[in-house]
């Protein structure tokens, strides 16, 4: 198995960072909390052409999407890092 996915609702509080996050297939609301001030949101459902969206001023906002998903980006603190790499040891399945 390569991959695993799990989707479970959640609260977008950003804690005045930025992080991408995805929608569901329907018609929704999203309430943004605590984002970062001077951020932007894109759609980046085509990361080769991303939409930045209008969002209103303000830490807390809400905006409305759908029918289908979209996957999206909010700028802000933390969205750009580099990640720590370390070797990966292979687990050994065999009874031996």
């Amino acid at each position: 198995m390569d991959k695993v996915y799990w989707q479970q609702p959640v609260q977008l509080n950003f804690q005045s960072k930025g992080a991408a996050f995805s929608g569901v297939d329907g018609n929704w609301r999203y309430q943004l909390t605590n984002t970062a001030a001077n951020r932007a949101l894109y759609d980046i459902t085509d990361p080769l052409k991303p939409v930045i969206l209008s969002i209103p001023s303000g830490a807390n906002v809400q905006f409305e999407d759908g029918p289908a998903a979209h996957d999206y980006l909010l700028s802000g603190p933390g969205v750009n890092f580099t990640p720590i790499l370390s070797k990966h040891t292979p687990v050994n399945f065999t009874n031996g």
